[in-house]
């Protein structure tokens, strides 16, 4: 009996595991090594580091020039290309996003291989329409999530961005619907844990109803996100609504930080016509 218990306990939590391992918090870089020619190049070492904390990973093109990389974290790289006879490729600021499928064709220049050649990023940047997929959504980067205004720094105003969202009047944006769908359908993980069903006991969240946002997180902690709002991958399997995956940030071999202050000073109000020839406020 207990044999028995132990064994569907076992099969339960392997089932919750692969679960949050469908989650798309990566992304897969794969590509055509060519030379100047055309004719595919093989064997040739695909190296790519991250700027953040240094890791490697490194890839071999095959026979037929094909390299490929599996479930790489978002983020900034630097990636190089080396093959005897073939002068060496490097292209700094590497990005990949959430949940991308990127290619990269690098072709190779004959020569030495002490010889770097060293490519702008916007020389390998690819179109804006990811043709690996028939998904409808947007990636919103580190870049973005720092920079564009927020309104009480709720990162729900963001979702806004995504083809189809719609703001149904809520001030602080915690009910938003895509393409006519319920808000109730809407998805949200972060770093691939599913996290709809979390919510802020802080006063006016105690009683949200299910349908809303309720995931409550600074914007300092997230790196990047993406909403897809139409035509999700099979690994989308819960709710018709937006499927959200947030990127927490993470440690790296830079000390940074951040410090903000959410100032609310009437001071900084303009003037109405009710408001006296002394009331100057810091006109």
């Amino acid at each position: 009996m207990n044999s028995k218990f132990t064994k569907i306990l076992f099969l339960v939590v392997s089932l919750l595991i692969t679960q949050n391992l469908f989650a798309q918090t990566t992304a897969n870089l794969s590509g055509l090594v060519t030379d100047g020619n055309g004719a595919v190049v093989a064997g040739a070492a695909v190296k790519i580091v991250s700027v953040e904390n240094g890791a490697e990973r490194t890839a071999t093109s095959n026979e037929n020039g094909i390299y490929s990389f599996q479930q790489l974290k978002p983020g900034n790289y630097t990636v190089n290309v080396t093959q005897q006879g073939f002068k060496a490729l490097q292209v700094n600021d590497f990005t990949l996003a959430v949940g991308q499928n990127r290619e990269f064709n690098p072709v190779l220049e004959t020569g030495e291989v002490s010889a770097v050649v060293n490519i702008a990023t916007s020389e390998v940047e690819p179109a804006s329409i990811d043709q690996s997929s028939n998904r409808l959504g947007v990636n919103i980067s580190s870049k973005e999530v720092e920079q564009l205004p927020v309104n009480g720094r709720n990162v729900s105003q963001l979702y806004l961005n995504a083809p189809g969202a719609v703001n149904t009047g809520t001030g602080n944006f915690n009910d938003l619907r895509f393409n006519g769908r319920s808000n109730q359908q809407n998805q949200t993980k972060l770093d691939g844990v599913e996290s709809s069903a979390i919510f802020d006991a802080s006063p006016g969240y105690v009683t949200v109803q299910g349908s809303n946002f309720r995931l409550q997180t600074s914007l300092e902690n997230i790196q990047e996100f993406r909403v897809d709002s139409s035509n999700y991958p099979a690994e989308s399997g819960t709710g018709t609504g937006a499927q959200i995956n947030i990127i927490g940030k993470s440690g790296g071999n830079q000390f940074k930080g951040g410090v903000f202050y959410y100032l609310r000073n009437d001071k900084f109000d303009a003037r109405n016509f009710f408001d006296g020839a002394d009331n100057r406020n810091f006109a």
